[in-house]
């Protein structure tokens, strides 16, 4: 996309991970992964999100750029009660934190 023109921006709960895999623009934010937006049901809260990060991508006109959004989770992220499973990397991290620093620095085997 950034290619034919359109710049891109992510919008990340791992933002060093997300940088590390080749976003171009990455907005992190202190959210739990799989609610970069913020609370379901807080359509005010996520509204809010959504405009900073394309205030984000409007204002990092080329690639390369990362900003941390200034959202904080209302609880601290280790008291957040998951919705159904947590997502596969957050369980796979949970049982191996270990592994973050990797991750983080995009040393990620390939399990094809």
């Amino acid at each position: 996309m950034e290619a034919a023109g359109l710049s891109t921006v992510a919008l990340s709960t791992l933002p060093d991970f997300t940088r590390s895999v080749g976003a171009p623009r990455v907005a992190g934010i202190l959210h739990p992964m799989g609610q970069p937006l913020g609370a379901p049901g807080n359509a005010e809260g996520q509204r809010e999100v959504l405009k900073a990060t394309l205030r984000f991508l409007d204002a990092a006109r080329s690639p390369g750029g990362m900003v941390r959004l200034p959202f904080d989770w209302p609880v601290p992220l280790h008291r957040v009660k998951w919705h159904g499973d947590p997502p596969p990397i957050a369980r796979h991290l949970i049982l191996r934190p270990w592994l973050f620093p990797r991750l983080v620095s995009g040393d990620i085997p390939d399990h094809r």
